[in-house]
């Protein structure tokens, strides 16, 4: 039983661009170059500072409060 358990997360063969994988350092090699590609850049941020965004004013926010109040307590 301690066998089975120990083989959870054991890989027997896998596909890789077209090409069947077999052996462990085949697995790990071909694995390999995907780990940069799935890993998060926190280098990049998106630049929003060309939009040009509108404003509405104060009354007309007040105008859309209530409606939007009423759809909100709907949804809930």
């Amino acid at each position: 039983m301690a066998s089975a358990h120990r083989r959870n997360n054991y890989l027997e063969r896998i596909k890789i661009n077209g090409e069947w994988l077999i052996e462990e350092q085949e697995i790990r090699e071909g694995i390999a170059p995907f780990q940069s590609l799935l890993s998060e850049d926190m280098g990049w941020k998106a630049d929003i500072g060309g939009l040009q965004l509108d404003q509405i004013s104060q009354q007309e926010a007040e105008t859309w409060r209530g409606p939007l109040q009423r759809m909100k307590s709907m949804w809930l």
